[in-house]
């Protein structure tokens, strides 16, 4: 029979559509499956499992949550117990601010701090001058903003310092340079993902699946591949609204309640 002494607590470190794989206190790896009865755990989140039969009993409460709709806009959670979003930018190949937006509108969403990281800071020139300004204007409603080079190392130290004692998350547009982001925060990166094969017996596919990773400076990241492309779909319209910090001094003198913000008359936004 089961007990309940067999349980031990474990944090999911790798979650793919056909493995989870759980990390107990010690930093031992068990690949474990599922009982149909539980919700399916995501990476991050913290689990009750049993060793002896590799089987997570129960998903503990999570503090937060990012999730998205899927193909056929059933929401999905992605990645569990994060504090703090990344949100990485680059002059090339150009600054997507309407993806910028939708990012820390999901950060707020599920209770979490962001980071604007503007990465290849060794590229810019003149020629960049007003995309830049116009990011630098996130300082102003308190966004942290690191500007660093994978190249230069300039401001890697910064960006450590920020991820200390959290749990992060990576996301941005592609070719801004999160995977030399990555293996400059974890460079024996390829060592820890072999090893994490031998060690659950199984291929880890980096392009499709979601990995926490400890860093040497502290601190946790979680990559994952689901936030490249990024929607609001899940979030209802006040959610919205509530994430975009410079409409909170306006929204109260709409002229309609439900207003959209968007060409409605008397829009105080």
């Amino acid at each position: 029979m089961r007990g309940k002494l067999e349980l031990q607590e474990g944090l999911v470190i790798v979650s793919h559509s056909s493995e989870v794989v759980v990390e107990d206190l010690s930093g031992r790896l068990y690949t474990c499956r599922l009982r149909r009865k539980n919700e399916r755990p995501v990476c991050g989140d913290r689990v009750e499992f049993n060793p002896l039969e590799h089987c997570i009993e129960k998903v503990l409460p999570r503090r937060s949550a990012l999730s998205r709709p899927d193909s056929y806009r059933r929401i999905k959670p992605l990645a569990a117990n994060i504090d703090r979003f990344f949100i990485v930018c680059a002059v090339e190949p150009g600054i997507d601010f309407g993806l910028i937006d939708r990012y820390l509108v999901a950060a707020h969403a599920c209770s979490c701090d962001a980071v604007i990281v503007l990465n290849k800071s060794d590229l810019i020139n003149d020629t960049h001058h007003l995309e830049v300004q116009r990011l630098r204007h996130y300082r102003e409603l308190n966004y942290p903003l690191i500007e660093l080079s994978t190249v230069t190392a300039d401001g890697m130290n910064d960006l450590e310092n920020s991820f200390s004692q959290h749990t992060c998350i990576l996301v941005g547009q592609s070719g801004v340079g999160k995977s030399s982001i990555i293996l400059q925060l974890i460079p024996d990166i390829e060592i820890r993902i072999g090893s994490l094969s031998e060690a659950t017996g199984s291929g880890c596919h980096t392009t499709t699946t979601t990995t926490l990773y400890h860093l040497p400076a502290g601190g946790d990241l979680i990559d994952s591949p689901g936030v490249r492309s990024f929607r609001l779909w899940n979030l209802e319209h006040e959610q919205v609204v509530a994430g975009f910090k410079e409409f909170q001094n306006y929204v109260d003198n709409c002229r309609f309640h439900n207003c959209r913000h968007i060409d409605e008359p008397g829009c105080a936004v």
